[in-house]
């Protein structure tokens, strides 16, 4: 029998999808939220700033290893491009215990507002939806 501690088993999902946008194409505002998570994983700097912009006492070892896990090609759910019949969006999952765990929902959020503020650039709307 394996015993678990349900914390353990909770993850935090951080999903990026479009918005209503009025004046733009849906599949156009798409297509750019796919890019502009393509340009901040090319540049995982990026994370780690932002992170710091509004946490400043996270830890730094913490944070520049979980970002560098934001670089091509990603093979598990820090973060993933999903596209199917049931829609689309970007997803980014954090889960596991302390201390990881701290810098995981850190990194996820710095992405959030990255592509938020991009997308807002281009007077495109994007919906982030944390659960």
């Amino acid at each position: 029998m394996f015993l678990f501690n349900r914390e353990s088993l909770m993850a935090t999902y951080y999903r990026i999808e479009d918005g209503y946008n009025s004046g733009n194409d849906r599949d156009e505002v798409w297509e750019k939220i796919k890019q502009v998570v393509d340009v901040i994983q090319d540049n995982t700097q990026r994370i780690i700033d932002e992170v710091f912009r509004l946490e400043p006492d996270a830890d730094r070892e913490l944070i520049e290893e979980v970002a560098g896990c934001y670089r091509k090609p990603v093979q598990d759910l820090t973060i993933k491009v999903v596209e199917n019949e049931d829609g689309r969006h970007i997803g980014q999952s954090a889960s596991g215990g302390e201390p990881g765990r701290d810098a995981k929902e850190a990194c996820r959020r710095a992405v959030c507002r990255l592509v938020l503020e991009e997308m807002h650039r281009r007077k495109m709307e994007v919906n982030v939806i944390v659960g």
